[in-house]
């Protein structure tokens, strides 16, 4: 059962990260099938296996719900995400039964079972794996920038990277990292949590504040990561490693 759990849980996030990818977004019927096929699945344990599995199972599901919540509206992640963490944990509310090795640690000379909810695992190796993306941002523009402006922005240089005012409109998948706002003929710059969309509005507005003299001709943008890619392969190594 375990094994036909991840297979179809894998099938599912491979058409969400094409979804994903392609068009930044996925369609709610991918995720009601998931949801609807991982209440079966549990039903079926609960059933079967009554209260030691009905416990994980609400647990699972309540903790899994409330974190992806909080995360998407912090802006932290999109909702497809967080969509695709709670399927999992109504898929898996406990740890798959095939994994190499277990996240239990050692406790004067015994193990001790972390009760953690097994999605909220794959959120972690997710987030690890993600890691990736930061750092080619920043040997990108490490290389790209001059020493000067790159210890002046080291930290953004982690998240974003710069693009001409002119080739803005062109940028597919990606948010200015700042927003911009005109205040009694100053312009203020503001970091923006999650970045602010763009637009023709938005271009047309920094062409013309470029114009003026107000903005420099280059501007951040952050990428807009496809987090259910790394959703999809932290699922996977949770899947065989269990950590």
């Amino acid at each position: 059962m375990d094994i036909y759990r991840v297979v179809f849980s894998l099938l599912i996030l491979a058409y969400a990260c094409y979804s994903d990818i392609r068009k930044r977004s996925v369609s709610n019927i991918v995720w009601l099938v998931m949801a609807g096929v991982g209440i079966a699945f549990s039903g079926y344990y609960i059933v079967v296996q009554g209260m030691s599995f009905l416990i994980p199972f609400i647990f699972s599901a309540t903790i899994t719900g409330a974190v992806s919540y909080i995360f998407f509206r912090l802006g932290l992640f999109g909702a497809a995400d967080a969509k695709a963490l709670i399927c999992i944990a109504l898929l898996f509310p406990t740890q798959p039964g095939f994994t190499i090795f277990s996240y239990n640690f050692p406790l004067l000379g015994t193990y001790v079972p972390i009760f953690f909810p097994f999605a909220l695992i794959v959120l972690l190796d997710a987030a690890v794996l993600a890691l990736a993306v930061p750092i080619s941002l920043f040997f990108r523009n490490l290389h790209s920038l001059g020493l000067k402006e790159f210890i002046r922005n080291t930290a953004l240089c982690f998240i974003a990277y710069r693009v001409n005012i002119d080739g803005l409109s062109s940028v597919r998948f990606a948010r200015l990292t700042h927003t911009y706002e005109e205040i009694d003929g100053h312009l203020t710059r503001r970091y923006s949590l999650g970045g602010t969309p763009i637009n023709s509005k938005t271009v047309q507005q920094l062409k013309a504040y470029h114009g003026e003299g107000k903005v420099a001709a280059e501007v951040w943008v952050t990428p807009e990561l496809p987090f259910i890619l790394f959703i999809a392969l932290g699922f996977l190594a949770s899947c065989l490693i269990g950590v």
